[in-house]
């Protein structure tokens, strides 16, 4: 056995892959916010780009239809202010603790709207099979770039329940074809069911 050699390391997967988890808030437990400076220094404008000066556009059409009042404070219940809507860009991403800070913005707005809005990770991409395939390619097709950020199932044990490991939502497949735009990309995890697949979603995607 001594003159044996590994081609293929695979570590740290789940050993329990067709166990789903309720879909809760996740976090990074060993962040340290202490190390985060954001200052003059950080640069990550967005706005040079004409795609994303569109898009500010339309969020911004969307706010003056409904007559905003400006005010330049921090808004928390000591500001002794409610909203018809909070609209939260590209913040929630740079939360330690997201859900104290939702339930800060929830406390002085009863029930108003809230509207967040954080970075797309990438190109829309699906994996059709939220089995163990499904659960071993989310892992190693990330790093390789292939962005997998949604999964579907038609079993409804699995739905609105998250992955091991990823922790990816599983959809059904009526909600994720609702979603995903025409011509994203997905992964069938098992080639026995392409024909079904591309026939019930009516050819609009890449497979």
């Amino acid at each position: 056995m001594a003159d044996l050699k590994p081609i293929n390391r695979a570590e740290q997967l789940p050993v329990f892959q067709h166990r789903v988890l309720e879909a809760r808030l996740m976090f990074n437990q060993a962040f340290c916010p202490e190390l985060m400076l954001c200052d003059s220094d950080c640069q990550n404008e967005q706005d040079l780009s004409r795609a994303f000066q569109l898009h500010v556009q339309d969020v911004q059409d969307i706010v003056d239809r409904h007559n905003p009042k400006v005010i330049n404070e921090y808004f928390t219940p000591r500001a002794g202010l409610h909203a018809d809507a909070i609209a939260l860009r590209h913040v929630p991403q740079h939360m330690h603790d997201l859900f104290v800070f939702l339930c800060g913005r929830r406390e002085p707005n009863g029930e108003g709207l809230i509207y967040i809005e954080v970075p797309c990770l990438g190109q829309a991409a699906a994996a059709w099979g939220g089995a163990s395939k499904g659960v071993t390619s989310s892992l190693f097709m990330n790093p390789a770039g292939a962005g997998i950020n949604t999964v579907i199932d038609i079993n409804p044990g699995k739905q609105g329940y998250c992955l091991a490991a990823r922790g990816i939502r599983v959809s059904s497949p009526e909600e994720a074809v609702a979603r995903l735009p025409d011509g994203a990309d997905i992964f069938v995890m098992n080639s026995n069911y392409l024909k079904d697949i591309r026939e019930s979603t009516a050819f609009r995607f890449n497979y």
